[in-house]
Order: C-alpha cells, then sequence, then structure tokens
C-alpha cells in the first residue's frame, strides 16, 4: 500500500511478503519478523511489513513498541479498519483509553458493526469514564457472594494494577486458600508480593504458578529476572530460554536471557541475546550498553567503547551527563587548545583513567582535570602540565574541548593489545611515606595491605566484596599485615578489633593511602578504587575478581593490559571465593619463603 522507490522491483517486495506471511501462518514469528524487516529494508514505507510488525509485538505483549510499529503504518494508509481496531487495542495495552477510543472509532467509521471494536470501545468508555465503577461492582458481588473465586480473582487484578498490593495479597490468598490450582493468582501474588519487596516469597509463587501453567511468558519473564537479580543465573537461564521461545519478539525476554548469559561467562550467547533485543528495540540504552559490555569483556573493544556512549542514557545511569556547549572531543587534533577532561562514575576509574591526562599535555594541549575531591592532592603530581581542579569548586575556566575521562579509550582507539599508556603514572608524597614509615616501625617481615571490601552503595558491591571473616583463613603467619580501608563496616571494625596481627593504621587521605602503598611489598584488595591507586603506582598489586568481572578485567587471563605490577585472582564459581583465597594463600606462603 505505499509506492516503492524505483530502484527496488516490486515483485522482490511482493515475494518477501509472500514468505513473511507464509511463515507467520506457520506460526513461525521469529522468521516471519525477519522477513517483514527485510522488506522495510527495501522499502521503508511498506504498510503490510510496518502493520504486521506491529500486530507481532502485540502477540509478545510488547504494546509500547506495537504502537509504535502501527502508528507508522496508519500514517502510510490511515483507512484500513483492521489497523484502526489493531492500534486500539495495542494502546488499551498501554493504558492509553482516550487514544484508543479514538482508534476504535475509527475503526468503527470504516467497518460499521464490527464486535471487537464495539466491545473495545464500551471498555475504553468505561476506562475513561468510571474508573471506579468496576471495583465497586466487584465489592457488591464478593459482599453478597464471599465465596466467588472469580470475582475476588477479578479485585485482586484491579487491586495489583491501582498499586493496592496489600489488599490484592488478601484476595489472592483467599483465592489460592480455596483452589491452590489457580495459576493465574499464584501469579498475581507474585507479582504483588515482588512490587512489594517480597523477593523470595515472589519467587516461590511465580514457581508454582508455572508448575500448574508452564507457558505463562510474564511469569517466566518475572522470575527469569529475579532469579538472574539474586545471583541464580543458572536457575534462571532455563526459563529465560524457555520465554525466548514462546515470545521470541519480546524484548525483556531476550533482555534477562542476555544478563544470566552474561553472568555466567557465555559472552557469545549474551551478545547474541543483547543484539536481539537491539533489533527489535534501537534505542534501548540498556540493551545497547549491555552489548558493548560483553563486546569489551569478550576484548572486541573496537565494538564496545562507542556502545559504553549509551551509558548516558540509561536510566540507573550514576552520574549525570554534562552539558557544555563546547563539543566533546573524540580523537582529533589537540595542539594549542585547552580540553576539559572531567571524572564519572567512582573513585576507581577516575584512578584509572587520569592517566591519560599527561598522554594529552604531551601532545600538545592544555589539559583541565576535574576530579572527585578527595583526589585532587593525589592527582596534581600527575604532570607539571595538568591543571588539576576539584569537582564543583569553582567556576571551571575557559577550554575548546570536553571529554569524559572513561570516554577517552574510545576517543584514543584503545585496544587490550595496545594501550596508549602504562603504569606507573601514580605517586605518593614522600613527606607521607617517611611520616608512615616511621609510624609502622621497622620492617621485620614482607609487608601486604589488604582491602576487602569496596563501597558497600555500589550496585555490585554485594558481588564484589566479601567479609573480613572470609578473608581471615587465608592469611599464613609469617606476614606484617596492614589494613589499607578508610572505612570499616560495623562487624568488620569489631572482628579487626580482635586481630592484633593486622594494623589498623588511622587513614585520613588518599594521600595517606597511596603512602602507606608504597610501603607495601604487596597490596591484596578486592576490585576497588585501592587496586588501581596501588596498581597505578606500579606496586605489586593482587586483585580479587569474581567470575564475571567489571569489562575492564576481560576475561580468563590472570593479568591485565592496564597495569603490568598486577595479577588477577579469578572466582571459578559464581558468588564463590573459596577457591580463589585457596589461590591466594599459597601466593603469600611464596612471599613468606622469599
Amino acid at each position: 500500500m505505499s509506492a516503492q522507490p524505483s530502484h527496488v522491483a516490486p515483485d522482490a517486495i511482493d515475494a518477501l511478503l509472500d514468505q513473511a506471511f507464509n511463515e507467520l501462518d506457520s506460526g513461525q514469528l521469529d522468521r516471519a519478523q525477519h522477513s517483514f524487516h527485510d522488506v522495510l529494508k527495501l522499502d521503508p514505507q511498506q504498510f503490510d511489513a510496518l502493520h504486521m510488525l506491529g500486530v507481532i509485538a502485540m502477540q509478545a505483549r510488547d504494546f509500547t513498541r506495537s504502537v509504535e510499529w502501527i502508528a507508522q503504518a496508519l500514517q502510510v494508509d490511515p483507512t484500513f479498519g483492521t489497523a484502526q481496531l489493531n492500534m486500539a487495542l495495542a494502546c488499551m495495552g498501554i493504558n492509553d483509553p482516550k487514544q484508543a477510543l479514538k482508534h476504535f472509532d475509527q475503526a468503527l467509521a470504516l467497518e460499521p458493526g464490527n464486535e471487537q471494536a464495539v466491545k473495545g470501545r464500551q471498555a475504553a468508555i468505561q476506562a475513561i469514564e468510571r474508573p471506579g465503577q468496576l471495583m465497586n461492582n466487584l465489592n457488591t458481588v464478593i459482599q453478597s457472594q464471599p465465596d466467588n473465586l472469580e470475582a475476588r480473582l477479578a479485585r485482586a487484578h484491579a487491586l495489583l494494577d491501582q498499586a493496592r498490593h496489600a489488599q490484592a495479597l488478601e484476595d489472592y490468598q483467599f483465592i489460592l486458600s480455596q483452589d491452590p490450582g489457580q495459576a493465574s493468582a499464584w501469579a498475581g501474588q507474585g507479582l504483588a508480593l515482588q512490587k512489594s519487596g517480597q523477593m523470595e516469597q515472589a519467587m516461590a509463587s511465580y514457581q508454582r504458578s508455572l508448575q500448574i501453567q508452564p507457558d505463562q511468558i510474564p511469569v517466566l519473564v518475572n522470575l527469569g529476572g529475579m532469579l538472574r537479580d539474586a545471583g541464580r543465573a543458572a536457575e534462571a537461564l532455563p526459563l529465560c530460554e524457555r520465554a525466548t521461545l514462546l515470545a521470541p519478539t519480546q524484548p525483556q525476554a531476550w533482555m534477562n536471557h542476555g544478563n544470566a548469559c552474561l553472568d555466567l561467562g557465555r559472552l557469545a550467547a549474551a551478545r547474541e541475546s543483547f543484539a536481539r533485543v537491539c533489533a527489535l528495540q534501537p534505542d534501548n540504552p540498556e540493551a545497547q550498553w549491555a552489548l558493548g559490555w560483553a563486546a569489551l569483556l569478550d576484548g572486541e573493544w573496537a565494538l564496545g567503547l562507542p556502545q559504553l556512549e549509551w551509558r548516558w542514557k540509561k536510566a540507573s545511569f550514576a552520574s549525570p551527563a554534562r552539558t557544555f556547549s563546547q563539543a566533546q572531543w573524540r580523537g582529533e587534533e589537540l595542539a594549542g587548545k585547552t580540553i576539559l577532561l572531567h571524572a564519572e562514575q567512582g573513585l576507581g576509574d577516575t584512578l584509572q583513567f587520569c592517566r591519560y591526562a599527561p598522554l594529552l599535555a604531551a601532545a600538545g594541549a592544555r589539559v583541565l582535570l576535574e576530579v572527585q575531591a578527595p583526589l585532587t592532592r593525589l592527582l596534581e603530581r600527575l604532570h607539571p602540565e595538568v591543571t588539576v581542579l576539584a569537582a564543583g569548586s569553582s567556576p571551571l575556566p575557559p577550554f575548546d574541548l570536553h571529554c569524559p575521562l572513561m570516554s577517552l579509550p574510545m576517543a584514543l582507539g584503545e585496544r587490550p593489545d595496545r594501550l596508549a599508556t602504562s603504569a606507573p603514572y601514580l605517586t605518593a608524597n614522600e613527606a607521607h611515606v617517611q611520616r608512615w614509615r616511621q609510624q609502622l616501625g621497622p620492617q621485620t617481615a614482607p609487608r601486604v595491605g589488604l582491602v576487602w571490601s569496596g563501597n558497600a552503595a555500589h550496585s555490585n558491591d554485594r558481588w564484589r566484596s566479601m567479609p573480613l571473616s572470609t578473608v581471615l583463613s587465608a592469611l599464613p603467619t609469617g606476614l606484617d599485615y596492614v589494613c589499607l580501608q578508610k572505612d570499616l563496616r560495623e562487624e568488620d571494625a569489631r572482628l579487626l578489633a580482635s586481630q592484633p596481627h593486622i594494623a589498623r593504621p588511622t587513614i585520613q587521605s588518599f594521600e595517606d593511602t597511596a603512602a602507606l602503598v608504597a610501603l607495601m611489598d604487596v597490596v591484596v584488595t578486592v576490585d576497588t578504587s585501592v587496586a588501581h591507586l596501588a596498581a597505578g603506582m606500579g606496586r605489586p598489586t593482587w586483585i580479587l575478581l569474581p567470575q564475571v568481572p567489571d569489562w575492564r578485567w576481560l576475561m580468563d587471563r590472570p593479568d591485565t593490559p592496564w597495569y603490568p605490577s598486577a595479577h588477577l585472582f579469578r572466582q571459578r564459581q559464581w558468588g564463590q571465593w573459596d577457591e580463589t583465597l585457596s589461590a591466594v594463600q599459597q601466593a603469600l606462603r611464596q612471599l613468606t619463603r622469599s
């Protein structure tokens, strides 16, 4: 129903459309979707392809995407009644009854008496004009018929839609006490519990629901995502796989599948799943960012680094994007220009990527380096031509270009086998070193700096940190241990007080930490800012990593191109530190014999 571009043979489009409809008729939704996309590559305004992609999305209950596709189809031809009806149904799916009513009316104008449009129009009017009427009717029925499970279930679902979770749970629990075979009630109870933050109980309800009715796509998606979030990716994966088979055009199903595969270190499968989401939702920042993250872990930085720029559009991204009238630097000539490099995310990120400031200064740029206030004194020693500024402390000097620190590897075209800079690039203040040397006293054994936990507020902290009690068994005698953590969690502080063989200096600043690091023979640390500080100073640094670490550490190697003095000790099983700490213990025993 559109005019094909002059250079495209109509027969080619017709053949692809026939193929797509045949695939649709035989239930091959995924193949049909790809064929319709192929049609749009030849003719971006082909009505049938746009409309049917909307229909496929609606079947997968991706109503937002369905509205987007069908809206494009209606721009091409608004006179097709079925498309108007499907648009109305999709609008109801996104809870927009006012817009749905307009399309129901248009569908009836084109096809008077269409029964589905008539019923849909009535539902839209009720949703617009009498939102409380349904609840009143259900309350009346239940008051006269307390054991009417159908009415109870309808009311529970309605309460859930209104975010009245506690009241919904009462109805679901009553229903299940009378009829424990109600899959829908178990599913609704699971969602109400999930929304209330009762995750273990929610997962149990979802599992009961699936035992009764195994192919519920929303339940598979919800439970798969929750299990993955709980660190149970191996349990989540079969559910995620089932969801993608049943709903191959459901973006969240593929997103869950990709995340579960990523947690299990199956990078190829993760990348394929994230790419599926990106094909279905090209503007999905979570999927685009995840695709980049998996590519980076896989060592394909040319693909992954540009993808990380999607981080600024992520809803959960901790660092807001900076808005400047000056352009972001992307690798062009810098001689004679002033560039502002500004920190983002954590202190460790700044300590790792500040390495590029001297490089840009050597290329002839005047470099302004804006960093978190606790790091200013340490980083003032980076390079004499680098001006260090504390974030938010004063108006910025004039500059020509800017770049977030974590976008510098992309601008410089960094690759794992050829980095533009290497450690050491950080140094300790010699006066602080001498002061701490006196406070620690004469050295009688190799000194080992310890860091076993990072910032508790970090989104990945539960997987990268561990309690002191876990670490103690891995510390052989014959070494001098020094706690390099500035802040301690309450339980760790109590335990540390009972460990006289571990010195706990009073650390006030990163200048203190750097000076202490300079006095250590080795620093043993989890993936936190001290790891970057010690390795950036060129000190022997042993970094303990979860099974699937941050992208910068790559996979399955004991070294890292970022820091020649670092050695990586990796988990072999998700969340299990025993084997990792056993390897650390053996390495420490070698240190006692050196």
